[in-house]
């Protein structure tokens, strides 16, 4: 079973996960590793409000991963 840190070192929990599908999610295997998920659509309208605080949580520098296909990620 994978240890909830990547080769980089950083815990899972540091990562919360965004999706608006939840029934695509395995709950289960988020909350096991403290992953805090966060049910909700990433639109043009609400990604700042949504997105700041989870990129600015805790120290260092944040950064987001774009998983959508069919997406554009230009601002």
């Amino acid at each position: 079973m994978h240890d909830g840190q990547d080769v980089a070192g950083v815990d899972a929990a540091d990562r919360p996960a965004v999706e608006q599908r939840a029934a695509e999610i395995e709950i289960p295997v988020l909350d096991e590793r403290g992953i805090t998920f966060v049910q909700d659509a990433v639109t043009k309208k609400n990604y700042k409000k949504l997105l700041t605080p989870l990129l600015t949580n805790g120290g260092g520098q944040g950064f987001c991963v774009n998983l959508s296909v069919d997406t554009s990620s230009l601002e």
